[in-house]
């Protein structure tokens, strides 16, 4: 099911922010203009993500500073197994819709 969440304008690149998609929590990025979805909250103790430094396509929590590539969802510290939900971003007319 797609979502529209935001118009591509509320997302600067080099940033993310935070919305609420039909009750679940995610975050977008803005990548030098393409846009990735991770859920919201780190792994670690919940640190919101999308308030974090975007550095290229990497994340860095605000809180511990755990690095997540929001691309594929993959954290790049010490435990490989751990993993963000990621989600399928569609443009449409400069809106962003996210699938859940």
């Amino acid at each position: 099911m797609l979502v529209k969440v935001a118009n591509k304008d509320e997302i600067p690149i080099g940033k993310g922010k935070e919305f609420n998609a039909n009750g679940v929590r995610i975050a977008i990025f803005n990548v030098n203009g393409r846009y990735y979805a991770t859920e919201a909250l780190c792994r670690h103790q919940d640190g919101p993500l999308a308030e974090g430094k975007l550095i290229g396509d990497i994340i860095e929590c605000p809180w511990h500073f755990w690095h997540y590539n929001v691309r594929t969802g993959e954290l790049l510290d010490f435990l490989r197994d751990v993993k963000l939900n990621v989600y399928k971003i569609e443009i449409r007319d400069d809106f962003i819709y996210v699938e859940l």
